[in-house]
């Protein structure tokens, strides 16, 4: 949601920038323009970053595997292969 807010606000700025002939609105628009389009390209690549990446958390599978891989073998225990 907040991606495209940001698309609005610099869709704005740039219509701003644009309509106007006062300097000052003028500065105001370029920079809005400028700051909006980089965190609008950060939103989007953020969401589609997020989407394609696999989950952080480990199944409870996964764990138990981990943990026999770093345990250390004991005495009465022949290594494994």
């Amino acid at each position: 949601m907040t991606r495209w807010i940001l698309l609005l606000l610099t869709l704005a700025s740039i219509l701003l920038m644009i309509l106007t002939s006062s300097p000052g609105w003028m500065a105001l628009g370029i920079a809005g323009a400028l700051f909006g389009l980089v965190a609008t390209v950060l939103a989007f690549a953020h969401v589609r970053i997020g989407a394609g990446s696999r989950q952080e958390e480990l199944n409870d599978f996964e764990v138990e595997q981990l943990q026999k891989a770093v345990r250390k073998p004991d005495a009465g225990e022949p290594p494994s292969a």
